[in-house]
């Protein structure tokens, strides 16, 4: 019940910042909040708040999917044969089936618990092959990528904490439509930014009229005013810059004191007294960076630089034009500073990347479409620390943001856990058994193990690095009709993280728990 009300909560909360920015009615919100706090679980409350969604802001229609209860209840099945666990290590967790039942299983144990959402969705025709056969007609176009994408969103919001984020990578086809479809399931006053990445070299074969070489990534928070000062590793191109040196032997460059900016703040325009007397302040269009006590603290700290220019944005205070200029140290520290929206390609990498390191891995092509590594580290990296960080990708593909997490884990001590959702989509050439069988796991378990599932280790990747370590428990939904009299000996709790319970306490659980697992999208 305790969980049950949390929802109510925060899908009312969700709705009365649609009020606030407009999209929704308050006549409409008074009643929707009224029936959702008199809702008996979480799947009628998911409903009822997805009704307050409209796209009245983004004017974005689209064939939107609706939720139906079924008689079939999806769980989670562990799979022991693929999964390998050692005492000790963090338990890191693959669901395979369709993302929709995983989100809406990863509900009962996960809420309001992730940290780290990042999802490569199938934007391009066919991406999701036979798997899109059920619900997608066999392709994804942009109206069935947008159905598609947006209870999964709804049901992956929840799982946030309320300083968590997600990254959502989309091409400049589809970029658009889907910001617009974030806007309206995050809040457009939670956008953080979109990130450009330069996925390719160049090159290649000449476009007939515009070559292109980058992809966007679409970075948003559940609650933008609780995430932190973000940090990120400077390209070398800038940290080239800092050339000087001072007595300490650390490394800086000279920034101009006063930039351009039509503010008439006094705060920030005030006289500054000149080694030889003489005051000045910053022409017109321009202010300093910061308030006169904190100049004078810089001041006294030896950070900041008068000289004697040609040109100078500063004049006397009489008009006259003034040979000084005043700088400000800007130290390199540690080599951090803002991300930037495009980011460094020296430390994000590119598609070919990311192919060595899938041929690397299994010694052939084995997935088409794959993102680097060091992308999905650099993601994760900016983020502010935090002891048990969880890592949610429902569009896993190859696992690479499986490897990246176990990859930060070994490089920096960390104890972050990765949670991936795949489909088990079947390549005859490929993948013959499915993605997940025969890429997923086996890519987790040779970076991880250093052993492929055969019991070979000889290959490129584990002959260049040590193996990462960590478990991999692996989990597959099952589907069970809801008048099954066996269903809660079929579920298992331990796979929720639950210790075992007596029959009451199940039936109990299992009732609570597992009626929105029942839902399908039609």
């Amino acid at each position: 019940m305790e969980k049950l009300n949390k929802v109510k909560l925060e899908q009312i909360s969700l709705l009365q910042e649609r009020v606030s920015e407009g999209s929704l009615e308050e006549s409409n919100f008074r009643i929707l909040k009224k029936i959702i706090l008199k809702a008996d679980n979480s799947q009628e409350v998911f409903a009822l708040a997805s009704m307050g969604m409209i796209f009245k802001n983004t004017g974005l229609v689209y064939d939107q999917k609706t939720e139906k209860i079924e008689n079939n209840i999806k769980y989670l099945s562990k799979n022991n044969i693929l999964s390998f666990v050692e005492s000790g290590e963090i338990q890191h967790e693959l669901l395979i089936g369709d993302n929709y039942d995983s989100l809406l299983n990863l509900q009962i144990k996960y809420l309001s618990k992730i940290k780290i959402i990042y999802i490569d969705p199938p934007y391009g025709s066919n991406d999701l092959g036979e798997f899109a056969d059920t619900n997608y007609q066999n392709a994804i176009s942009r109206d069935n990528l947008l159905s598609m994408l947006h209870p999964r969103l709804i049901l992956a919001r929840t799982l946030l904490l309320d300083d968590g984020v997600i990254y959502c990578s989309i091409d400049d086809k589809n970029y658009a439509y889907i910001k617009c479809l974030f806007d309206e399931v995050f809040g457009e006053e939670n956008y953080i930014s979109t990130f450009i990445w330069n996925n390719t070299t160049g090159g290649g074969i000449r476009s007939k009229h515009v070559n292109k070489t980058h992809e966007y990534i679409l970075f948003y928070s559940k609650n933008k005013k609780n995430i932190e000062e973000l940090w990120a590793p400077l390209s070398p191109s800038a940290i080239s810059s800092y050339k000087l040196k001072d007595d300490r032997g650390k490394l800086y460059r000279l920034q101009q004191f006063a930039w351009q900016n039509e503010s008439e703040g006094l705060n920030q325009k005030y006289p500054i007294t000149t080694p030889d007397g003489t005051e000045i302040i910053p022409q017109e269009g321009y202010i300093y960076r910061t308030t006169k006590e904190t100049f004078n603290k810089w001041n006294d700290n030896g950070i900041i630089v008068f000289k004697k220019t040609k040109e100078s944005v500063f004049s006397n205070l009489d008009g006259s034009n003034t040979e000084w200029t005043i700088s400000v140290k800007d130290y390199l520290g540690d080599g951090m500073g803002a991300p930037t929206s495009s980011l460094p390609k020296e430390y994000v990498k590119t598609n070919q990347k990311s192919s060595s390191e899938i041929k690397d891995i299994f010694g052939k092509k084995v997935f088409k479409f794959t993102k680097p590594v060091d992308l999905i580290k650099y993601l994760i990296k900016i983020i502010p620390e935090e002891e048990n960080t969880i890592v949610l990708d429902f569009f896993a593909g190859s696992g690479t943001t499986g490897q990246a997490v176990c990859e930060i884990n070994k490089e920096l001590g960390k104890k972050y856990k990765f949670i991936l959702c795949t489909n088990n989509e079947k390549d005859v050439k490929l993948h013959p058994r499915g993605i997940a069988y025969d890429v997923t796991v086996e890519r987790l378990r040779r970076v991880m193990t250093g052993i492929a599932t055969s019991g070979n280790s000889n290959f490129k990747w584990i002959k260049n690095n040590e193996k990462l370590g960590g478990n991999l428990e692996v989990f597959e939904i099952f589907f069970a009709d809801n008048k099954d009299i066996d269903i809660f000996n079929k579920i298992d709790e331990t796979n929720y993280g639950y210790k075992k319970m007596s029959l009451e306490e199940k039936i109990k659980w299992v009732c609570e728990n597992f009626e929105k697992t029942a839902k399908v999208l039609k």
